[in-house]
């Protein structure tokens, strides 16, 4: 552990099929601000990149890119890069239960990263004394607390993909108790 960012988990969800775009970013949106890694204020939200681009034959294209942190304590800080890529996107109409729904059709990949970033605020590397025992504090008496939040950052960042794939109904087989409710209707359907 020589580095002061290590790297916890790294996940892949990708779904090509129907469902609703705003729907999935508002879930997406809604989890960060319940997991208290973002607050409801636009300003303070880290979104770096927002763009989409529409062609005329293969349906458009979005792109998102979030970079939220979560401030553990006055040394750990987690990371998470969540970078959002769909295309072939085209409005369709969908009859569930009878009754029609306008919703989006296309394909969707989401790659989520986190790490967690000790001496954040640069307290030991810039002090005169303790940038000399920055690493033996950090590789020898951090170590058990380091993997500690290694391991609640994986499984968090693990929860984040479980609620997206949730959404978009990515499971083999699923036991009613698992899921999440249907606080957010599935693909964005029945609303």
């Amino acid at each position: 552990m020589t580095s002061k960012k290590i790297k916890c988990a790294n996940y892949r969800v990708k779904f090509k099929e129907k469902f609703d775009v705003n729907a999935l970013y508002y879930l997406m949106h809604e989890w960060l601000v319940q997991e208290e890694w973002a607050s409801r204020n636009d300003k303070n939200f880290k979104e770096i990149f927002a763009g989409y681009s529409e062609a005329a034959s293969n349906g458009g294209e979005a792109w998102w890119s979030w970079r939220p942190e979560k401030i553990k304590n006055n040394y750990f800080k987690w990371q998470m890069s969540i970078n959002a890529h769909l295309i072939l996107l085209k409005k369709v109409e969908v009859i569930k239960d009878g009754e029609k729904f306008k919703t989006d059709s296309g394909e969707v990949e989401v790659l989520i990263d986190s790490w967690i970033e000790t001496d954040y605020q640069g307290t030991w590397k810039t002090h005169s004394i303790l940038k000399h025992f920055e690493k033996i504090y950090r590789e020898r008496i951090m170590k058990e607390n380091i993997e500690k939040q290694r391991k609640e950052l994986k499984n968090e960042t693990y929860r984040l993909q479980e609620a997206i794939k949730d959404y978009l109904q990515i499971r083999a087989i699923e036991k009613e108790s698992e899921s999440q409710g249907d606080f957010f209707p599935r693909k964005g359907m029945g609303e």
